[in-house]
């Protein structure tokens, strides 16, 4: 609530901590207070929810390439919030080693404040509208169309790679799969558990 961005993937940090409430109805201050980690596991008991800032200064130490997926249709999902994470993947050297992802409004927003930025537009099926929203926000920098892996087809990929952008999907938790979708000309795959990369070393 005090405009300050953290890294959460729901609206309410009900699932993943040990208090109850919407993310933007919170300071900053008030969620540092609850611990986000024993739900995972016990080893990680009183982990603090990370600003958006200090995952980008860890990203940079660590030469991470980070994908930020800006959620649309919340209240704090306005033009001035997403422009300040543009301002802050900035202000930490983080500027060309992120992918943004979102719907095409944020996908608007972030590219009339840094058109150099790579986006992803977060669809199910990557039908020709969706490839026709997402070439309104390419021009000198690089665009992908982020689908849900079960409505991929080989189809959609060779379209998708014919027009000039990357298809990648989301999620994938069997190796079958995804050197099923490698093999179609998918270039990047979301995944919960997998080594991705050593799945693709070991078939290829």
């Amino acid at each position: 609530s005090d405009n300050v961005a953290v890294v959460l993937h729901d609206d309410s940090i009900d699932r993943t901590s040990n208090g109850t409430g919407k993310i933007y109805d919170l300071t900053l201050a008030q969620v540092r207070t609850y611990d986000f980690g024993s739900w995972k596991n016990a080893k990680y008991t009183g982990t603090k929810i990370p600003t958006l800032k200090e995952f980008l200064q860890l990203c940079h130490n660590l030469n991470l390439h980070p994908y930020l997926e800006m959620k649309g249709g919340l209240p704090n999902g306005t033009q001035a919030n997403i422009e300040s994470i543009v301002d802050t993947v900035k202000e930490t050297n983080m500027q060309g080693r992120v992918s943004y992802i979102g719907g095409i409004g944020e996908l608007r927003w972030v590219h009339a404040k840094d058109p150099t930025a790579r986006l992803g537009y977060v669809t199910n099926e990557p039908t020709q509208t969706f490839i026709d929203l997402l070439l309104s926000v390419k021009a000198q920098n690089e665009v992908f169309i982020d689908a849900r892996a079960s409505d991929m087809t080989q189809a959609h990929a060779s379209n998708i790679i014919a027009q000039g952008i990357q298809p990648e999907v989301w999620t994938v938790n069997t190796a079958s799969m995804v050197k099923t979708l490698a093999d179609m000309g998918v270039s990047g795959i979301s995944t919960d558990s997998l080594n991705i990369r050593q799945i693709l070393n070991d078939a290829y």
